[in-house]
């Protein structure tokens, strides 16, 4: 299954949990109003970015990041975007979960559970028979158990180190000519 049918299937087929019962529906027949799509705008992705505290992201490297992630779910209540969730694949060994958000008066409701079941389907659905995924992502701190649940495992550990990160940014006075 290609990216292209994989959006359509989902337009057509969403399963939402919530308190563990399962509803299978079309887009807009979900439980509480909640519908997933495979878009977000750049404005409703920095105000979710605020509302967790994050800075929002130049308008245009938001867009470029959007767009270059292999899966996108945001979740609407409404006209309102209530979360959002995506992955980054390089599309054989390594991928990234990345920015899950959900608005702080819908958590607990099942939805970032459902956006985390969407992404990891469609990486089930698209790597070949023998691979394996290097799958990562970046708790928040106190959010591990919920990543626990989906089999994500808190490092370091045993047999791995401690994730680490960086913030790169441009800055014009430390580039010089060749």
């Amino acid at each position: 299954m290609n990216y292209a049918d994989y959006i359509n299937f989902t337009s057509i087929f969403v399963e939402c949990k919530l308190y563990k019962q399962a509803h299978i529906g079309g887009i807009g027949d979900c439980y509480m109003g909640i519908i997933y799509t495979n878009t977000i705008s750049v404005d409703d992705y920095n105000a979710l970015r605020l509302t967790a505290g994050w800075p929002a992201i130049n308008p245009e490297q938001a867009k470029a990041g959007l767009s270059g992630s292999a899966f996108v779910v945001a979740a609407k209540d409404g006209g309102k975007t209530v979360g959002t969730g995506r992955l980054v694949w390089d599309g054989g060994c390594a991928a990234l979960i990345k920015d899950m958000l959900v608005l702080p008066e819908y958590q607990g409701m099942g939805i970032g559970a459902s956006m985390m079941e969407q992404i990891l389907t469609f990486l089930k659905d698209n790597i070949k028979p023998g691979w394996e995924v290097a799958v990562d992502l970046m708790a928040a701190i106190g959010k591990e158990g919920f990543y626990e649940k989906f089999g994500f495992a808190a490092r370091p550990r045993e047999n791995r180190g401690a994730g680490m990160d960086m913030l790169l940014c441009y800055n014009p006075m430390t580039i010089s000519p060749l």
